[in-house]
């Protein structure tokens, strides 16, 4: 926005600025301006048009060519058919399974996670990580709790070992998947993670029981941050809910008659996943539609 302004501005401002030079008297008058002078004038504003016109058409084509990238960049997860529910207070908390089994008798859901944050959020949380060895330096790593269906709903990559799963009962205990990031980080392969140990949080202890393809939780202008999912199934802040394609009306309209039957009295909000993620780029859609204003 700040370059086409400038742009803009130096394309009005020099004809002004070049014409100040002459006497107002003196313009109207036959030959006050020489034939040199005309043509130098002429050739000058050539020039600077066309010089101006290149740079808003570069400026477009690079524009575009980020915005589409933007748009095509495979995040590490589906962010499509994915609708976003807040979770406010305890009577969604000390009831959610009821919530969760009652979207899953219909065919148009197709898995329900909670965790306490989802992508697009602007700020993570982060904790020191300590491998088993005891000359080791602590590791800061990005965190954030899920349940056992958060891998699953938003379609991760598991690239070694597996997700969290309730057939597992050793996963209650203290379980937790790097993203391939956070591996590196530490000193290890994918393949090397698994079954290792890590203490965090006060001396808890987790076991590594898979790693997962790197995913952008924020926004394409950061790197991919190195990051553990903890399995925390009891604290909860947001739910994610994918649904199948088809009516996303009717959809949405299942989800909140269930969400009304099971939470009466809760106000019920939602938001799409994919809408969340384009908020992150709002600058750019902002600086292409500027650009197309001029053309």
């Amino acid at each position: 926005m700040v370059t086409a302004l400038i742009v803009g501005g130096i394309a009005g401002l020099y004809p002004a600025l070049y014409l100040t030079h002459f006497e107002p008297a003196n313009i109207g008058k036959e030959g006050s301006l020489s034939g040199h002078l005309k043509s130098a004038f002429r050739r000058n504003m050539v020039i600077l048009q066309f010089g101006i016109s290149i740079t808003l058409i570069i400026g477009m084509f690079t524009v575009s060519k980020q915005m589409k990238y933007i748009q095509n960049r495979h995040l590490g997860f589906d962010k499509e058919n994915m609708v976003l529910i807040p979770i406010r207070s305890r009577q969604v908390t000390g009831n959610f399974e009821a919530f969760r089994n009652a979207l899953l008798t219909s065919s148009q859901i197709l898995s329900v996670s909670t965790s306490v944050d989802v992508p697009g959020e602007t700020i993570l949380s982060n904790t020191a990580f300590r491998t088993r060895q005891a000359a080791d330096e602590p590791i800061s790593l990005f965190y954030i709790f899920t349940d056992y269906e958060f891998i699953e709903t938003y379609r991760m990559d598991v690239l070694s070992g597996r997700g969290f799963s309730k057939a597992f009962a050793t996963d209650t205990a203290g379980t937790v998947i790097l993203n391939a990031a956070a591996a590196r980080r530490i000193g290890w392969s994918p393949e090397e993670a698994i079954r290792k140990e890590l203490s965090y949080m006060r001396g808890t202890v987790g076991r590594v029981v898979g790693v997962v393809k790197d995913f952008n939780f924020r926004s394409l202008h950061t790197a991919v941050e190195p990051m553990a999912l903890l399995l925390n199934p009891e604290y909860m802040r947001d739910c994610s809910v994918r649904i199948g394609p088809g009516d996303v009306r009717k959809t949405l309209d299942l989800i909140q008659q269930r969400w009304e039957e099971v939470f009466p009295g809760e106000r019920f909000e939602f938001s799409f996943l994919d809408h969340r993620i384009d908020q992150l780029y709002v600058r750019e859609k902002k600086m292409q539609n500027i650009f197309f204003v001029f053309f």
